[in-house]
């Protein structure tokens, strides 16, 4: 094996290395705290916390190791259009998410805003930072040192899918939820894939993980629940899983389809 070969094999994985290594530090450092006995407000203000040292130790780590300018040359709004396009199921199901909640609620339970506030922001827009960069940044990155080839596409989307999907599994109540778990997250972790290697932004998909986490995560603050024709048609599970073919169907397409990017680099090969 060339040493050619040994550096293009090393450049395409140590972002997956790690990922899986942020992913186990994380969540033993999350279970010191579960032991110490944080809960209520202080378990999500410590767990925001966690998240976004994770995320900006993981940021400055992700500019030396693939060799950025700097942070800004990672997050920011460059392909943002096209990121917002591929991105298109995922706005869809989150707006679904969402009207289930607005049409749907009819009392939320009694609980302090220090635990909302920590819950629903705090804790869902750093984990939007931090899984974005765990999860498809260092995860994919490897897509863009080499062939932007369908066939790596699809590698990695599929990489995507499995990590993303296994990581939600733990904490499911029994084989069944745990199955239901690994493939609705696992679609997820495949669609935010197929749009960073599309548009090769990551801005585009913590803002949407953290919009999508927000109405996901309110249900848990809903006590009673309206009964109406409406409110039927949206918790309708034929609906939710509809929704979700089309994420899945939606990522194919964009998956399939070269980035803007690639054809540029191609066009100016062939000159």
């Amino acid at each position: 094996m060339t040493n050619l070969k040994v550096n293009s094999i090393y450049r395409n994985n140590i972002g997956v290395l790690f990922c899986v290594f942020f992913n186990l530090a994380f969540w033993g450092i999350a279970e010191i705290f579960r032991a110490i006995g944080f809960d209520g407000a202080m378990w999500y203000f410590s767990s925001s916390a966690q998240r976004l040292v994770f995320g900006i130790i993981e940021l400055i780590l992700f500019v030396r190791l693939f060799h950025k300018e700097n942070w800004a040359s990672v997050i920011n709004f460059n392909g943002a259009k096209s990121a917002l396009l591929a991105s298109a199921a995922i706005i869809a199901i989150t707006l679904r998410h969402t009207a289930v909640l607005v049409f749907g609620t009819a009392k939320f339970i009694n609980t302090t805003f220090a635990i909302a506030f920590s819950c629903l922001f705090c804790q869902q827009i750093t984990t939007g930072f931090w899984e974005e960069l765990t999860c498809r940044a260092f995860l994919l990155e490897g897509y863009f040192n080499g062939q932007r080839t369908l066939k790596r596409r699809i590698g990695y989307a599929l990489l995507s899918f499995v990590v993303f999907g296994a990581l939600h599994i733990p904490g499911s109540a029994g084989i069944a939820d745990a199955l239901d778990n690994f493939l609705f997250t696992g679609i997820m972790g495949f669609a935010y894939a197929a749009v960073y290697m599309h548009s090769h932004n990551i801005l585009i998909p913590m803002i949407l993980h953290f919009v999508y986490d927000i109405p996901a995560n309110a249900f848990a603050f809903v006590s009673d629940w309206n009964d109406n024709a409406v409110v039927a048609f949206l918790f309708n599970s034929y609906l939710q899983y509809t929704l979700l073919g089309i994420v899945f169907l939606w990522s194919v397409v964009f998956i399939i389809k070269n980035d803007r990017e690639y054809d540029v680099n191609k066009s100016e090969k062939a000159v």
